[in-house]
């Protein structure tokens, strides 16, 4: 099975077109068609359905279109491990929040390339630090713990989650009582994990968003369709909004993980894991 047929493939899912996935590849319409074909015939089965509108993935073929992409993932990184190998560099991969990836990341990647030219950075956004480990997708992974075997846990800090109300939302004075947050409607994440803290508030209009990156929530509130809890993280630069601590007072402890064979083996993981952690001790919010 040809990697480049399932990019081409997995391409023609995401735009929803033969000929716009052919126009890209310079390929013409039916040379696409039949490369997905050949590649259905060797998977056994029909993962695309065309249909006037274009194409979309067959009922049911979820889970394999999801292994077809980590056979794609996997095969970019090989060749690019190969091809760091063949220059003399290392490539280090970081799993993280959108938050961390957006406010915290650029500079500790920016201090540690000046300091560390030949090593390259990649940085995996994603929602669940459990995903990350599974798929091995990365080398570090700098979020919430989760289980994993394989892997040692090292905390960093502990970022605490405030409550974030519209420009337009009278600011009373002092800290926020869980009680209080059904004054407004209640936006929240549903992969958020605030699940018993929400729960214990009764709150009755809540909206659920499924979005694995606040800056919907955000804008949901910056637009007063009501209030919401996040991160500090990810409100940090958020000045138009009205922010107030709660009480009590949720937190999310951030930390390290990677795996203890890899920091013995490779060098420049452990460099890089050292400047993360001096990192997080000398820059704001958390000096």
């Amino acid at each position: 099975m040809q990697i480049k047929n399932i990019e081409i493939l997995l391409r023609a899912l995401e735009l929803g077109s033969l000929s716009k996935a052919a126009e890209e590849y310079l390929y013409t319409p039916s040379a696409v068609s039949h490369i997905l074909d050949a590649v259905e015939s060797e998977i056994g089965t029909r993962v695309i359905k065309r249909t006037y509108k274009g194409v979309e993935p067959e009922e049911g073929c979820e889970e394999i279109l999801e292994c077809l992409k980590q056979l794609v993932k996997t095969e970019n990184h090989i060749m690019k491990l190969a091809a760091d190998q063949k220059k003399g560099k290392t490539s280090i991969r970081i799993g993280t929040y959108s938050s961390i990836s957006k406010y915290i990341l650029p500079q500790i990647v920016k201090g540690f390339k000046e300091k560390y030219p030949d090593t390259d950075i990649d940085i995996i956004v994603g929602v669940s630090m459990r995903d990350i480990c599974e798929s091995k997708e990365a080398d570090i992974m700098l979020g919430e713990k989760t289980d994993a075997p394989d892997m040692v846990w090292e905390e960093l800090i502990r970022d605490p989650y405030v409550a974030v109300f519209p420009p337009s939302y009278a600011n009373p004075s002092g800290t926020l009582k869980r009680e209080e947050l059904h004054k407004l409607p209640f936006i929240m994440a549903d992969e958020s994990s605030l699940g018993g803290y929400i729960e214990d508030a009764s709150l009755k209009n809540t909206i659920h968003v499924k979005s694995h990156d606040d800056s919907s929530i955000l804008q949901m509130v910056k637009s007063g369709m009501g209030a919401s809890i996040l991160p500090s993280l990810s409100v940090e630069n958020e000045n138009c909004l009205i922010r107030k601590e709660l009480d009590p007072k949720p937190v999310r402890i951030l930390g390290l993980m990677y795996r203890k064979n890899e920091y013995k083996r490779n060098k420049q993981l452990r460099r890089l894991l050292e400047y993360i952690r001096q990192s997080f001790v000398n820059t704001a919010p958390f000096k």
